[in-house]
């Protein structure tokens, strides 16, 4: 079976234990502009953590990213190649940001130095917990040794069912980085009025709903899943400097607080189990694997949790909080 390695970017969100822990995933990072400042934002948040990095945005700092260059994912897939690896990237929603656009052109001009290796381009059509997901999945399917030309297959069949669906506190910042329309008014921020957002198929923004505070906007979070997630589906959570929201919508998802209980008492509640060991660490939540854990033992916990990235939180502001699984067939 030949080799192959799983390559994402520093927008997935998934939790840091996994790249830590050497389940084979290439992280490439994301730079990040800010007053006149620029990092590059890794899994691990080395060069600014959300505790330093939120208090500048609500003072007014304006940040932004820089999209990778092509050269860039030339010099990460060339490393891999000259391993004789073959390589499966997976990247933000081409809808969303020119990532994959870069990466592709990246991978034709490699193949043409190094014909007899793959380079798979996958479009997640997502971002955030969406991309997260999927490169968890990817993960999986490498650790379990299925070969590329299935794995590939499977990621593109599962990508399809990815549902995302996040709340933000205030819709600026989405508007500012051009993720939405402009014109789109905003919610009365006093009245705590929260916009719902799902990625549609094309790997865009849409608003679901509106409701008022954080409580009401969790619930109906924890309701979509419960109505449309596969009973074995894997589910995956992030906020941006959120943790006590993270923890409530962990709490609805495993207590069945919501309204669609009997969802919940058809099984899903019975696969999802979270570890207890959840804990913050360098201004991230994480979950704790133990050293000779697999990554399937780890994503048998059902409910992965993370601190959104830098990147994610770049674009829709602190408060966030995202969840994604996948849909029932």
């Amino acid at each position: 079976m030949g080799k192959y390695v799983v390559i994402t970017d520093a927008a997935a969100d998934i939790p840091y234990e996994l790249f830590e822990k050497g389940f084979g995933v290439t992280v490439i990072p994301i730079k990040i502009k800010m007053k006149g400042d620029e990092f590059l934002q890794y899994p691990d948040f080395r060069n600014m953590s959300s505790k330093e990095f939120y208090p500048l945005v609500k003072m007014g700092a304006l940040p932004s990213t820089v999209p990778i260059s092509k050269e860039d994912y030339i010099e990460v897939f060339e490393e891999k190649l000259k391993g004789d690896n073959d390589i499966i990237y997976i990247g933000i929603s081409g809808g969303l940001s020119d990532s994959v656009q870069a990466a592709t052109a990246a991978a034709e001009d490699l193949k043409e130095r190094y014909p007899s290796s793959n380079i798979s381009i996958i479009d997640s059509k997502n971002a955030s917990t969406g991309l997260g997901l999927l490169v968890t999945e990817a993960i999986r399917l490498k650790e379990s040794n299925t070969s590329y030309e299935e794995a590939v297959n499977i990621l593109q069949e599962k990508r399809d069912r990815i549902r995302n669906y996040f709340f933000v506190d205030d819709i600026f910042h989405l508007k500012r980085g051009g993720m939405i329309s402009k014109t789109e008014p905003s919610a009365a921020a006093a009245l705590k009025i929260r916009t719902v957002f799902k990625v549609d198929t094309d790997g865009k923004l849409a608003i679901t709903t509106k409701v008022r505070g954080n409580p009401n906007a969790l619930e109906h979070l924890a309701k979509k899943v419960c109505e449309e997630a596969a009973i074995d589906s894997y589910i995956n959570i992030a906020a941006a400097n959120g943790v006590d929201r993270i923890e409530k919508l962990r709490d609805l998802l495993m207590d069945g607080l919501v309204s669609d209980k009997d969802v919940i008492d058809q099984g899903l509640a019975q696969v999802i189990s979270v570890s207890e060991r959840i804990n913050q660490r360098m201004g991230t939540l994480d979950i704790r694997i133990d050293k000779n854990a697999s990554i399937s033992d780890s994503v048998e916990q059902r409910i992965m949790v993370s601190e959104m990235s830098l990147v994610g939180g770049t674009h829709s502001g602190p408060g966030t909080v995202a969840v994604a699984f996948f849909a029932k067939e």
